[in-house]
């Protein structure tokens, strides 16, 4: 715990109030983002977690010495949006928020030390779609992990297998402020869905078109 003085905590909470009320707006607009997303793919919300600490504790459960960032999930955070099965292929689809890509960007950073972090000038804020097509992040780990830094923001096919079939994974990450509004977004997702067409994934598709 740092030491401070009363007057250096006071101050220090008035900034503490200020951040969690921005918080607040910064993550109702990403809900807001990611709902619309799941709308205009005609898909539904299965759940989420922490991409990178554990679940805040809930129900009474958890420790007090858990990382302060498990009760801040939202750093990065998975948004699933499902799998079904398309014509004999399991096909799944992921949000995933990169609030600070700070920690992925700087090799020597220790995830408990946001001092050892890349600046906060010098990181990004992202969204990164992943869809999978008999393929999901588990089977190509190491792989994907290299996703993670702001050094890769172009498209990323990985191949692997995965319950004995062969499957494809298609990794792209957004700027935040690449989704201003709902037009920038739907123009995003003809993105998104035009290249998995084209590149192993047909099935994905908006919902006002047929597929996925």
């Amino acid at each position: 715990m740092t030491r401070l003085t009363k007057e250096q905590l006071q101050r220090t909470l008035v900034d503490v109030r200020a951040a969690y009320r921005l918080l607040y707006y910064y993550q109702d607009r990403v809900l807001g983002t990611v709902q619309y997303i799941v709308d205009r793919l005609g898909l539904s919300y299965a759940g989420g977690w922490s991409s990178f600490s554990n679940v805040a504790p809930r129900n009474g459960k958890g420790s007090l010495d858990n990382w302060a960032w498990d009760w801040l999930n939202m750093y990065h955070y998975e948004f699933h949006l499902g799998s079904r099965e398309i014509d004999g292929h399991r096909i799944a689809v992921s949000v995933i928020l990169q609030s600070d890509t700070g920690f992925y960007d700087q090799p020597t950073a220790e995830p408990t030390n946001p001092a050892t972090f890349a600046s906060v000038e010098a990181s990004v804020t992202r969204l990164q779609f992943m869809i999978g097509r008999d393929l999901w992040h588990p089977a190509v780990a190491a792989e994907y992990a290299k996703t993670r830094s702001k050094a890769c923001d172009d498209y990323v096919i990985l191949e692997g297998q995965m319950d004995g079939k062969s499957g494809t994974l298609i990794v792209k990450s957004f700027l935040l402020e690449e989704f201003v509004d709902e037009i920038t977004i739907r123009e995003r997702l003809i993105e998104v869905t035009n290249y998995c067409n084209t590149h192993g994934i047909p099935e994905l598709a908006l919902a006002s078109s047929t597929g996925m």
